[in-house]
């Protein structure tokens, strides 16, 4: 059950994302933390299939070296 929800939630994400502004804020900081945690701890859930758009908003946001500097070793 908490699988489905999670998934659900993401494409929640995908509709904020889009209308938001450019800026930086706390939402976007949120967001890119709560998907680093689906990879290193639940890689099996594939949050990215049939979700391009946020992959690669993901990919772009962890690319950041904020991101960078403060992933887990």
């Amino acid at each position: 059950r908490w699988h489905a929800v999670l998934l659900r939630g993401l494409y929640q994400i995908i509709y904020h994302l889009n209308s938001l502004p450019g800026n930086l804020t706390l939402f976007l900081i949120a967001c890119a933390t709560a998907l680093a945690y689906l990879d290193l701890l639940h890689a099996d859930l594939s949050w990215r299939d049939g979700r391009d758009e946020l992959a690669a908003w993901f990919a772009e946001f962890d690319a950041r070296p904020s991101m960078r500097e403060t992933a887990p070793d």
